[in-house]
């Protein structure tokens, strides 16, 4: 059974000392070197010292393709992109990881996936100061948002008929195609007087998409937004 594993591993695009490092460390250390590899990786994109991984293995051929039979990986105080995540939790279903690109560039790649169930957790302030770096692209200039139970409070100045105003607008944020994530409004003023709900469209679309799941790694199918006070959740299944 060794023979004809190492063999068609052999026969793969990979050095041979590769193969001999992945295969031992598979057999001999329960996969040790291999969830090291992916913890480093995962800490260099996300920008975390704290970094969880623990894997299930299946077979041992079905392991040395990148396949597992489940992966939990559990981060705190990380960024995807510019924004930063104060916690995340993944629980991956037959994930099936570049193992070539892993072992040999240290870069974690995730061919597919069956099912990946998450919990991301944004902190207010962490959510502004992402905003911020969004001005442009918004629109908007200071933008500011105030999280609270089922509501979201967003301030900031734009314009309307080439004049320079403050607003405020009071809404919630709703999925768009389980990727990208746009802010619904429900009342909105500027310079305290109530704007015209034709207007309100005319601001709406040029602040949407506030979020785009695209930004975050791995391919997130998003299942619920939950705003409470002075934190965002982004979730999807029961991940444990």
């Amino acid at each position: 059974m060794f023979f004809l594993i190492f063999s068609l591993l052999l026969c793969r695009d990979v050095s041979a000392e590769y193969t001999k490092e992945f295969y031992n460390d598979i057999v001999d250390n329960n996969g040790r070197d291999y969830l090291v590899k992916i913890t480093e990786s995962l800490k260099e994109h996300l920008q975390s010292q704290t970094v969880e991984v623990t894997a299930d293995f299946g077979k041992v051929s079905e392991t040395l393709g990148g396949k597992l039979k489940s992966a939990r990986i559990e981060m705190k105080n990380g960024h995807f992109n510019l924004l930063k995540i104060e916690h995340a939790l993944f629980v991956m279903y037959n994930p099936v990881i570049d193992v070539d690109k892993l072992w040999n560039q240290n870069d974690l790649i995730l061919k597919k996936c069956e099912q990946i169930d998450f919990l991301i957790e944004i902190r207010e302030q962490d959510l502004n100061e992402f905003l911020t770096t969004r001005e442009g692209k918004l629109h908007v200039e200071r933008p500011t948002v105030k999280l609270t139970d089922n509501e979201i409070q967003l301030k900031g100045y734009g314009e309307v008929l080439k004049v320079k105003v403050k607003f405020m607008i009071n809404g919630k944020f709703e999925l768009a195609d389980r990727k990208k994530i746009n802010f619904i409004p429900w009342k909105v003023k500027f310079n305290s007087i109530p704007l015209p709900k034709m207007m309100i469209s005319k601001l709406v679309s040029r602040i949407n998409p506030v979020l785009d799941l695209n930004d975050f790694p791995f391919d997130l199918q998003l299942e619920q937004i939950i705003s409470k006070p002075e934190k965002l959740i982004f979730k999807n299944g029961d991940p444990k």
